[in-house]
């Protein structure tokens, strides 16, 4: 691994004395709220007990895992695999706490796995600057339209900002919110979430793919075409950030649910392409809920995802976040959210066989008008967020630490 995965984000005031630029990303960071915690990029270590270093045993490219599983909930946990791709082109962010938000609805806890293409360019900049326009708009709208606000203003920024040289870089993403009681969906592109229900798969999202038939009556009423199933014949996803030379037909505008989670709510699973390519979402509960059985906890459930996807003989870079939103590990979060929260729903304790690639049906504080602080912790407390990318190494190349 050619760099760690975490760093630590330093005060408003520069340790060396510089003068900090007011519009950039730590200055608003700090107005909003944003406390010194393991923010935005992957420079400094970390405690080994929050970040686990391993090769790649399949000698495919770095790979990197890490959970937080103690003192919080959600537990959750990220593995991270290059795969046989020369370049590492997928980003995440995981653990990073909303507060404050509008009046009437509790903290969440931000979760994102960007899978970007012609480039980093794009996946990068979404995991330094989604969360923040997430914690922007949700002070004063509801998580939902907060979620589609950001998507679409990100977009707009990234485009103004991205070079000649990263016109073509474009990411999915797929974000979930927890908050007590309630889970929000938001994705663009064929990144997925799914989430199982007393034992049963389900999926959080669909795929947006050109021969979509929404999709595809939409982009030929926007003046392109699909091809081969692409759009203008050079990208695969309908929806996706970046792409400036196809912004035209390819939206950033994400589809939205959001539902109550109840008891019957076990674990979420978000990944990239690269592990819903080769296994449907009930052999993926199966492989985390084996690793769990074992004793081997959401770490070795993500791990164990990762691995299985390249047995099957994925060849993409493959990202997988695994969270544990049961009501037994989220009553005593649950019971401390706000009184009256429109949100809140106080809820009770509650094999492998085959590789079966069937696809589960898809689902269809502060006051008034202040800021939503994006309230990010390091080390051991509550709260602990994870952001960040492996470092590229050259496909069957140098391993972890070497």
């Amino acid at each position: 691994l050619s760099w760690p995965l975490c760093c630590r984000m330093g005060n408003s005031a520069s340790n060396d004395g510089r003068e900090k630029n007011p519009n950039s990303p730590e200055s608003k960071s700090s107005r909003f709220g944003i406390s010194r915690g393991s923010f935005a990029s992957s420079r400094e270590p970390v405690g080994e007990d929050f970040v686990g270093r391993r090769n790649n045993d399949k000698g495919k490219g770095s790979s990197l895992l890490m959970s937080q599983e103690t003192g919080q909930w959600p537990a959750f946990a990220v593995s991270s695999v290059q795969g046989h791709r020369k370049t590492m082109e997928d980003e995440f962010v995981a653990g990073v706490n909303l507060e404050h938000l509008k009046p009437g609805c509790p903290p969440a806890m931000m979760f994102g796995v960007f899978d970007g293409h012609g480039g980093s360019e794009c996946s990068s900049y979404l995991k330094k600057h989604l969360p923040q326009a997430v914690a922007e708009a949700a002070a004063t709208q509801d998580v939902s339209h907060a979620l589609r606000s950001a998507f679409v203003s990100t977009d707009r920024k990234f485009l103004q900002d991205v070079s000649l040289l990263g016109e073509d870089s474009g990411s999915t993403a797929v974000v979930v919110l927890v908050q007590p009681g309630r889970l929000t969906v938001a994705h663009t592109g064929d990144s997925r979430a799914t989430i199982r229900q007393a034992g049963a798969p389900r999926l959080l999202t669909n795929d947006h793919k050109p021969n979509r038939q929404d999709e595809l009556k939409r982009i030929e009423r926007s003046g392109g075409c699909v091809v081969l199933g692409r759009v203008n014949g050079r990208l695969a996803v309908s929806r996706a950030f970046g792409n400036k030379p196809l912004k035209s037909c390819v939206i950033p505008d994400p589809e939205v649910l959001s539902q109550q989670l109840t008891q019957v709510d076990e674990m979420v699973i978000l990944a990239s392409d690269g592990l819903w390519d080769v296994m449907g979402e009930d052999v993926a509960f199966q492989t985390a809920q084996r690793a769990i059985n074992e004793g081997k906890g959401l770490k070795g459930a993500a791990k164990a995802l990762t691995t299985l996807a390249l047995d099957e003989g994925t060849r993409d870079n493959t990202t997988v976040v695994v969270i544990d939103v049961s009501s037994r590990s989220g009553a005593s979060r649950a019971a401390s959210a706000p009184a009256g929260s429109a949100y809140l729903q106080q809820t009770p304790d509650i094999d492998r066989q085959s590789l079966n690639r069937q696809h589960s049906s898809p689902v269809g504080g502060s006051p008034a008008g202040s800021p939503a602080p994006l309230n990010l912790h390091s080390g051991s407390g509550e709260g602990q967020m994870w952001l960040g990318r492996l470092q590229s190494s050259p496909a069957g190349g140098s391993p972890a630490g070497s």
